[in-house]
């Protein structure tokens, strides 16, 4: 689910209004699920480049936070969350 997440919107899905804030060159470095709590670790350009202001790139941030939160816990083994960047909490 997150490799497709990724993978970003398809041309049909862009159509239909789907975004995505993840940056597409991110990769995942380590996935693990322990007791409920899925423990993932991205490349250190999980956010793309682009922003211009703090405000803007925290905001991003916790888009990227949420999309990831989301497409993880759809799965009933998945309690919580924990996302690094480079072994780091992002």
């Amino acid at each position: 689910a997150l490799t497709e997440l990724l993978k970003g919107p398809s041309a049909k899905e862009l159509s239909l209004g789907f975004f995505t804030l993840v940056n597409s060159k991110a990769t995942i470095k380590e996935l693990t699920i322990n007791n409920g709590v899925a423990r993932v670790n991205f490349s250190d350009n999980l956010i793309a480049d682009t922003t211009e202001t703090e405000a803007e790139a925290a905001c991003v941030k916790d888009g990227i936070r949420s999309q990831i939160v989301s497409t993880l816990k759809q799965f009933s083994t998945v309690k919580s969350v924990e996302i690094l960047v480079n072994g780091v909490a992002f």
